[in-house]
This record gives structure tokens, C-alpha cells and sequence, in this order.
């Protein structure tokens, strides 16, 4: 079964079905799933089910959300996905020849979705905050 297009584009055949065997494919769903986590994340900072939980939540329906909870945990997942650009830059560099898997020039799209997304991410939470504080 020929893999699809983005797999060609980014990472070696070969060595990316080898990879995947061996612990990448847990590793990009779990990746996956920290991805879908962290756009409902950014998504609560910017909509009113930020604010107040939304009817189809059981037992919190109606109850305001935990302002400092919600901010801490958007400053946190922020400085987790910085932590990972700055990982996956290191690994990109110690990998950057013919052995890696993923192909070098992955660093024109992988490395910066990740700072866009945490330095995103930051500023989100900051204007959730600032729009959520007591003191105005």
C-alpha cells in the first residue's frame, strides 16, 4: 500500500514505515490527540463556554469556569509546546542528514506550527485574563 502524499513529502518511505512499527505510530496519535486537546483549549479562551460550562456539561452545567484553572493551564500547555519547538528544533539539527527519518527541510513546516501555536496560545490566555479579572 503506497503511503500518502504528506508522508512523501515530509519523511523517508522507508525508514518512516520502520519508525512508525516500532513506537511512531502511538507517538503521532497521542500527538494527535495533544492536538485536539489543545484547540479546545484555545477555543474556551475565546468563546463563552469559557466563561460559563455549557449545557451538555454533566454537573457543571451553568457554573462559571475556574478563571485562574483555565489561564494557569493555557500558560502551562504554552510553555510544554515551547519546550517541545525547542526539542524538535534540537532533534531536527542532531538528525539533519540522509540517516534521519523525517527529511531536513521538515523545519520550514513542523517547527514553526508548534511556536505558533504556544506563542498563540500565550497570548490567548493573557487576554483571557486581562478580559476575566475582577479589578476592571
Amino acid at each position: 500500500m503506497e503511503p500518502c502524499l504528506l508522508i512523501r513529502i515530509w519523511a523517508d518511505k522507508d525508514k518512516f514505515r520502520k519508525w512508525y512499527a516500532v513506537g511512531g505510530g502511538p507517538y503521532l496519535f497521542v500527538l494527535s490527540g495533544l492536538a485536539l486537546l489543545v484547540g479546545i483549549l484555545a477555543l474556551s479562551l475565546v468563546r463563552p463556554w469559557g466563561l460559563v460550562f455549557p449545557s451538555w456539561t454533566p454537573f457543571l452545567a451553568g457554573c462559571r469556569v475556574p478563571r485562574r484553572t483555565l489561564a494557569a493551564t493555557a500558560f502551562t500547555v504554552s510553555a510544554f509546546l515551547l519546550l517541545y519547538t525547542l526539542w524538535a528544533a534540537a532533534q531536527t539539527i542532531k538528525d539533519f542528514d540522509d540517516d534521519g527519518i523525517f527529511r531536513p527541510w521538515i523545519v520550514v513546516y513542523g517547527i514553526p506550527q508548534f511556536l505558533v501555536w504556544g506563542v498563540g496560545l500565550a497570548i490567548a490566555a493573557l487576554s483571557y485574563r486581562r478580559r476575566t479579572s475582577t479589578g476592571r
